[in-house]
C-alpha cells in the first residue's frame, strides 16, 4: 500500500524541502520504494539530488498541463544516485506557469499521475503557496500534511498560513460530498539549537506543542545539513560532522509518521 505524505508550508526558507529530502531518503535506507515528487517551481529538492531529466519538459510540469496523466509519476520519475530506492519527479522553474490556469479538475492531476505507481511511499515537496492549483494538487494527492518550519515567526506563521487552507479545503471537500481529506499530522521543527536555545526558539517550540501539533523529536541543528546542500550531497555520509543525529531524527520521525497514519486507517 503507498502512504503519501505533503510537506508544506506556506511561508519560504523555514526547513521545508531540506524535511522533504530528509524523509524520502530515510524511507529509502529503510527499504521503501521511495518516490520524492518536487512540486516547487523553486525546484529546491531536483537541485539537491541533482537528478534532471533528459528531455526538456519531463518533469511535474508535464503532469499539470496534460488532462489525463494517469501512471505518469512512475514514467517521469528518475532513479537517483544517493540510494537505490529512492527516486525523485523532478521540478522546473516552468511548473510555475502552470499556477496562472484553472483547468477543470486540474487540481487531481498529481493524484491522477500516481495511480498504479511501485512506491511505498511518496513525499511532495509542496511549495509555500496561499492555496491555488499547486497546493490543492499536493492536498487532493496526499494521504497526510506534514508542516516543517524553523522555529522562528516565519516559520509559525507558515504553519497557522497552512493550516488554515487545509481547513479551507476540508470544507471544499465536506460541501462536495467527498470523504478525500488528507490526515493533519503536525509539524515537523527543524534547525533547532541544542545548546543555548534563543527566546523566539523556545517560543515557537512552546506554541506547536500547545497547539497540538509537535512531532517529535525536534530536529537539531548541524551546519553539515547546508554543506551537504551546496555540495548536491546526502548529509548522512560518514565524513559529514555530527549529522548522525539529524538522520537519527528524521528516521524516527518517518516512524512516528508511519504510524500515525496506519492507525488512522
Amino acid at each position: 500500500m503507498t502512504r503519501t505524505y505533503a510537506v508544506w508550508n506556506e511561508a519560504g526558507g523555514v526547513g521545508k524541502t531540506t524535511t522533504a529530502v530528509s524523509l524520502a531518503m530515510v524511507g529509502a535506507i529503510r527499504g521503501l520504494n521511495t518516490m520524492l515528487v518536487d512540486l516547487d517551481p523553486r525546484a529546491a529538492s531536483t537541485k539537491w539530488i541533482g537528478a534532471y531529466p533528459e528531455a526538456e519538459g519531463m518533469h511535474v510540469g508535464a503532469i499539470l498541463a496534460d488532462p489525463s496523466p494517469e501512471g505518469w509519476a512512475d514514467e517521469l520519475a528518475l532513479p537517483t544516485s544517493w540510494h537505490e530506492n529512492l527516486r525523485i519527479l523532478p521540478s522546473d522553474r516552468t511548473v510555475a506557469h502552470r499556477e496562472a490556469e484553472k483547468p477543470d479538475g486540474g487540481e487531481v492531476r498529481l493524484r491522477a499521475a500516481l495511480q498504479g505507481t511501485t512506491a511505498d511511499l511518496v513525499i511532495i515537496d509542496a511549495p509555500n503557496r496561499q492555496g491555488g492549483l499547486l497546493p490543492m494538487n499536493a492536498l487532493m494527492a496526499a494521504d497526510a500534511v506534514i508542516y516543517a518550519a524553523t522555529a522562528s515567526e516565519d516559520g509559525v506563521d507558515g504553519i497557522d498560513g497552512a493550516s488554515e487552507t487545509l481547513a479551507a479545503f476540508a470544507q471544499s471537500q465536506k460541501l462536495r460530498g467527498s470523504t478525500f481529506i488528507p490526515q493533519e499530522l503536525g509539524a515537523i521543527m527543524t534547525a533547532i539549537s541544542d545548546t543555548i536555545v534563543p527566546k523566539v526558539e523556545r517560543r515557537s517550540l512552546a506554541y506547536v506543542r500547545e497547539n497540538n501539533l509537535a512531532l517529535t523529536p525536534f530536529v537539531p541543528k548541524r551546519e553539515a545539513v547546508r554543506q551537504s546542500r551546496v555540495r548536491g550531497e546526502w548529509y548522512g555520509l560518514d565524513y559529514y560532522d555530527r549529522a548522525d543525529v539529524v538522520v537519527n531524527a528524521y528516521k524516527q520521525l518517518l516512524d512516528t509518521i508511519l504510524e500515525r497514519t496506519a492507525n488512522h486507517g
